[in-house]
């Protein structure tokens, strides 16, 4: 199956990765400030919980805008990248994690 894809799809995914990127980094940043308010009472844990939701909002949102294979896949790893380029106190093994989740994503929309 060929899939064209068009300047637009790849702007699209450009701003979804850039955008979603800098939501992910606050995300980290918002987890690990809540994580240390959560440290007294020994739930260091929780912090990140409400968070990790977030961390898959640019796979979803580029597949299902987009509607390409692979959309959610590039996105959320350019997401990954970008969130990593700015600063995350977790180092590359972010962009491992982008993969997974984007493949993940793709597997999910397959299936449907």
């Amino acid at each position: 199956m060929k899939v064209n894809w068009k300047l637009k799809d790849v702007l699209m995914i450009a701003i979804v990765s850039v955008l979603f990127g800098v939501v992910f980094l606050g995300a980290t940043y918002a987890g690990g400030f809540l994580s240390g308010l959560l440290t007294p009472a020994g739930l260091t844990s929780l912090g990140y919980e409400p968070f990790y939701g977030i961390y898959f909002m640019a796979a979803a949102f580029a597949a299902y805008v987009i509607r390409k294979p692979g959309a959610g896949i590039i996105a959320e790893m350019l997401a990954a990248i970008i969130e990593c380029l700015l600063g995350n106190y977790f180092g590359p093994i972010i962009i491992l994690s982008g993969l997974v989740q984007g493949i993940g994503f793709e597997l999910v929309i397959a299936s449907l």
